[in-house]
């Protein structure tokens, strides 16, 4: 057997190994944010998703493949799970992926594996809620923008936009990762050596048009919900009061301040 055809055999029993652990209890009961996001999301009609975001725990994207699902499946528990474990194991084939083509074949296979038996992994894979979908979207990224990077086809810039758009869509969190891979491109362009006009123009012509997909799509969906957005983002900042303290308050304001992550 050939050396590709040996590693599609290898990571395809992979996936088999981690969609069986994380449709494994699947349908246990949900819980506190899992509600809020039924509640208060998922049980909408699709014209008032539209416009209500409800809280932070509406993830957009997933909302919208929760109510598909449940749609289809009736309302469970392991229905409005089912697109976070799906997209779990399609997150796992991402990174395989993108490390199999950035030349480390045998780290993809066995970093495939770690993540199949991950605890923290398989537990976010059967939580209703969009953070292995930012895996899966934020790794296809990565993936097409190593392609885009390599051949300058507009092709993979469109790839490269719409999935960074789709990373967006299911959470705002995905911004921090197009931030840095901005960062990284901007800093290659700088350090390359010196470039005509017209080749500097078809050099920014994809990062731009990649930039225009993602902001476009991220505006066209958050515009109508930009107000309750800024509600619920100012509601999480203001000072949170510790209790069992008599005519006293404190600000618990450490995870505000930037320092902490370092030093956490």
């Amino acid at each position: 057997m050939s050396r590709p055809r040996t590693d599609t055999f290898i990571i395809g029993l992979v996936l088999i190994l981690a969609l069986s652990l994380r449709l494994y209890d699947l349908n246990a009961g949900l819980w506190y944010d899992e509600i809020l996001m039924l509640t208060q999301s998922v049980r909408l009609s699709p014209e008032e998703l539209l416009t209500t975001f409800g809280s932070l725990n509406n993830h957009i994207l997933y909302t919208w493949l929760a109510k598909l699902s449940t749609g289809l499946f009736g309302e469970s528990a392991w229905a409005l799970r089912l697109p976070a474990a799906v997209l779990g194991v399609g997150s796992i084939w991402a990174t395989w992926l993108l490390l199999k083509d950035m030349g480390w074949r045998i780290a993809a296979l066995l970093v495939a594996l770690l993540l199949a038996l991950s605890y923290h992994h398989v537990w976010f894979s059967q939580n209703a809620r969009g953070y292995t979908g930012l895996m899966f979207f934020g790794t296809m990224a990565a993936w097409s923008l190593l392609w885009a990077v390599r051949t300058n086809r507009m092709v993979w810039w469109v790839c490269y936009g719409s999935l960074s758009g789709l990373a967006m869509l299911v959470h705002l969190s995905a911004i921090f990762l197009t931030a840095g891979q901005a960062a990284a491109l901007a800093v290659s362009i700088i350090l390359s050596k010196a470039q005509s006009r017209e080749t500097l123009v078809r050099t920014l012509a994809g990062p731009a048009l990649a930039a225009a997909i993602c902001a476009t799509m991220t505006i066209v969906v958050f515009a109508p919900l930009a107000p309750a957005v800024m509600s619920s983002l100012n509601e999480v900042a203001a000072p949170a009061f510790a209790s069992g303290e008599e005519g006293a308050s404190r600000d618990i304001t450490e995870w505000r301040n930037p320092l902490w992550t370092v030093l956490e």
